[in-house]
């Protein structure tokens, strides 16, 4: 009996790690202070920038040099990155385009 508990507390334990991580995923931005899905996932790993910023490509793209490219159609863009001020060398430059409505 004892076995069973020790394996369901086990279990458990591990089902309370998948959500944790799942709520704590790296946010992403399109812009200063807006918010991106969470389909949309950073390309570099935080211990691999000077800061910790990575620009994002959204999930099942990849990841080329400050850009995203996805197969299915072709094309190279550019979306956001991880810095909620969006003021990190690794944030895509947009110029003026427009990143939603105030």
């Amino acid at each position: 009996m004892f076995f069973f508990y020790s394996l369901l507390v086990a279990i458990l334990a591990s089902l309370l790690d998948l959500t944790a991580a799942a709520d704590n995923y790296d946010q992403c931005y399109f812009g200063a202070g807006y918010v991106g899905p969470q389909s949309l996932l950073p390309c570099l790993p935080a211990n691999d920038t000077e800061n910790g910023y990575s620009w994002c490509c959204m999930a099942g793209q990849n990841c080329v040099n400050q850009a995203c490219y996805d197969a299915k159609s072709g094309m190279t863009y550019q979306y956001g990155c991880n810095d909620p001020t969006y003021k990190d060398k690794n944030c895509p430059i947009k110029g003026g385009l427009d990143r939603g409505s105030d």
